[in-house]
């Protein structure tokens, strides 16, 4: 039995391609992720291994959904996928990516990302910028990053993250130092995971006004 995706379906001018929950394997054909008419684009729950290719996101001007939770996908998100600037939803969840977490700050509709991996943070400050660029995501509401091994300090820009953020989670990243007061600020913030970390100092009294509300997790 084939198990394998023809490179030729990128030659069909989709729109939505979705494969969850099957046997798909090798790699993610290159013209399928650089296809300009793709609006939607799930493969959840297959056998792709391999690398995400260099250049996915740089002719996907109409990309609003990429979903390849539970592959076997391995080292780094490609930072052309910055360009794909109307994806709404990132979802990277259970593969094998490593490396640092590009900037996405271009990706202003991003309401969705998630991406627990092995990821790492930049190797040149303890602290995790990446978060810094998350900043210009204003419809932000789900972001998932949990055991990852970011192994830095939550920067201050966190708590200029999008008001609509709902859940933040960041359980198992080796994450140092204190919760940054500004977490306050992210008024419809429903869950806080940060269990699992080695984190240090008070929970910021800019929380309290949120705790009614808030479910929150913290290393003790």
């Amino acid at each position: 039995m084939v198990s394998e995706l023809p490179d030729g379906i990128g030659n069909l001018n989709l729109e939505r391609f979705v494969i969850h929950e099957n046997s798909f394997t090798n790699l993610i054909p290159t013209k399928i992720v650089n296809s300009s008419t793709l609006k939607w684009l799930a493969l959840s729950n297959n056998e792709f291994f391999g690398y995400l290719p260099f250049s996915m996101g740089l002719w996907l001007p109409n990309l609003e959904g990429l979903v390849l939770h539970h592959n076997k996908l391995a080292r780094i998100i490609p930072s052309s996928i910055s360009n794909a600037s109307k994806v709404t939803i990132l979802g990277l969840n259970g593969n094998s990516l490593t490396r640092v977490i590009p900037n996405l700050g271009n990706l202003k509709l991003l309401s969705y990302l998630l991406g627990e991996n092995n990821l790492a943070k930049e190797s040149s400050t303890p602290e995790l910028r990446f978060f810094c660029s998350l900043t210009n995501c204003k419809y932000l509401m789900l972001l998932e990053l949990s055991l990852n091994l970011l192994n830095g300090i939550l920067p201050v820009s966190l708590g200029n993250l999008s008001t609509s953020l709902v859940f933040l989670g960041a359980f198992g990243c080796k994450l140092k130092g204190d919760i940054p007061s500004g977490i306050g600020n992210l008024s419809n913030l429903e869950r806080l995971c940060l269990d699992s970390n080695e984190l240090t100092g008070f929970i910021p009294r800019g929380l309290g006004r949120l705790m009614s509300h808030t479910v929150i997790s913290r290393a003790q």
